[in-house]
């Protein structure tokens, strides 16, 4: 059966909407949906934050849930003025971060600009979708970097030398080797536009030519086969949204894949041999993480703990140039802030692929900029805008309970107050650590409350979430008629 439930059906249609309509220029009136003293909060610029929010699995739109997160959004401004009067923008890793962030906001209006036009999808190619989300294959894989080394395998297959043994070959892997490159089984969704459209063509025991995919080339074998037989025009009806969105995202993808391999082919590139050799050597001991099956449907792809990293081993280098981009310089500092914007996988494959796509990703922003998308598009400037709150309330938030002491003192009281509900038959050497932490938690935020509370006497509040009830209930009301 499809692995999407009707709520997450209906949540990612949602959203999908959502993206439509926020991708687009301002509409002629944006009314104010929240005003700190000379300030605003409009309707846009509250959408743009929100749907970050509901891009969450398990959150679902309500009135409250509005309210509530436009309340965070006025206390996020709030922490955000306060932290620029104390002068945190002047950090150069909070500018780093910031035009990072921007520089992705404009890849994504590129593409909404130049590939979505671009995608067409017929009904009979719909309905073979739907039914590839019905099945499941068992592949096994053989990789390669060039399509000539792809055409030479396949002919060695033609001609009866065996799957496996070129397995070891053709793989430093030694997992790969020993199992022939065995994916397992696959769902459609999980692979790139051309891999799925062959693999879910294909029978099995049969082997592919090379397939170009966005890491290189490919032979594709289909072990074996699940499929749920049982599919009524009710259940096509059900999910047709849902398969026309991740189908749009499948062309979108190759389409972009396309787009770029042709622009990098008029590409001046000339690379700084020093820079890149000591970039490399450190780049290969920090990530250790294995891909995960969901990193694509994160914005970030990075963890704290690896951003920390590539600061601590690269930050004395960040204004050294890496590569010239047709004239115009990549510092060590712009490549490894915009690492937290390409896949996972790409990183972990190592420095040369995450160099590769941060190139591409700095000429799409080139071509962004000629086609002044900014201007065109003001989700570019309310979503940088909120990012730089998150960043400058964050950085405020942190210093603010870095001061936070617990005395042994507060821990013995605590143990007094709770022992005979909590701590019942302890004693309180055994748990002095945990309620070190439970009160450190609270002491944070009362100290985050209490500036919030502070800063929102100082400062005149007014809310008018009409608007954005309005236009929330009329979306539902609109996707529930259909």
């Amino acid at each position: 059966m499809p692995r999407f439930s009707f709520r997450s059906l209906r949540i990612g249609w949602l959203i999908f909407g959502l993206l439509l309509v926020s991708i687009g220029c301002d509409q002629t009136t944006d009314p104010v949906v929240a005003k700190i003293d000379r300030q605003k909060i409009t309707l846009n610029e509250f959408r743009t934050a929100y749907l970050e929010l509901l891009k969450k699995p398990e959150v679902l739109d309500s009135p409250q849930l509005r309210e509530n997160y436009l309340n965070e959004l006025i206390n996020q401004q709030l922490i955000a003025t306060r932290a620029q009067k104390l002068g945190l923008y002047r950090d150069e890793k909070y500018r780093f971060k910031s035009d990072a962030y921007r520089d992705k906001c404009l890849r994504d209006v590129h593409y909404q600009e130049v590939i979505q036009p671009q995608i067409r999808i017929s009904d009979k190619e719909l309905q073979e979708a739907y039914l590839f989300t019905t099945q499941q294959k068992r592949l096994k894989h053989l990789f390669f970097e060039s399509k000539e080394a792809a055409q030479e395998c396949f002919k060695k297959l033609q001609n009866g030398e065996s799957w496996n043994v070129l397995a070891q070959t053709v793989f430093k892997d030694s997992l790969l080797a020993v199992s022939g490159g065995d994916l397992g089984w696959v769902y459609w969704d999980q692979l790139e536009y051309d891999m799925g459209e062959v693999a879910f063509r294909q029978k099995v025991n049969t082997v592919s030519e090379p397939i170009k995919s966005s890491f290189g080339y490919h032979l594709l074998k289909v072990v074996d086969y699940r499929i749920n037989p049982l599919v009524s025009q009710s259940e096509y009806d059900l999910h047709r949204r849902k398969v026309k969105y991740m189908l749009e995202k499948k062309i979108g993808d190759k389409l972009a894949a396309e787009y770029i391999s042709k622009m990098m082919a008029e590409r001046k590139i000339e690379a700084r041999t020093e820079m890149m050799r000591m970039t490399a050597q450190k780049f290969t001991t920090l990530f250790r993480r294995d891909p995960g099956l969901y990193d694509q449907m994160l914005e970030a792809q990075l963890t704290p703990a690896e951003v920390h990293a590539l600061e601590e081993n690269f930050w004395n280098y960040r204004n050294e140039t890496l590569v010239i981009i047709d004239g115009k310089p990549l510092t060590i500092g712009e490549f490894i802030y915009n690492l937290n914007y390409i896949p996972y996988a790409a990183i972990r494959q190592g420095f040369k692929t995450a160099l590769d796509y941060v190139i591409r990703d700095r000429v799409l922003v080139n071509e962004a900029e000629r086609m002044r998308l900014e201007k065109k598009y003001p989700v570019v400037r309310h979503k940088t805008k909120t990012y730089e709150n998150f960043l400058l309330q964050t950085e405020l938030r942190r210093s603010l309970i870095q001061s936070i002491a617990i005395s042994d003192e507060m821990i013995a009281r605590r143990f007094e107050h709770d022992q005979k509900s909590l701590f019942k038959n302890m004693a309180i050497e055994d748990v002095s650590e945990t309620i070190r932490e439970i009160l450190l938690q609270e002491e944070k935020q009362r100290v985050i409350n209490d500036m919030v509370n502070s800063l929102r006497q100082k400062q005149s509040v007014k809310i008018n979430c009409q608007p954005i009830h309005v236009y929330y209930d009329n979306l539902n009301l609109g996707n529930h008629s259909e």
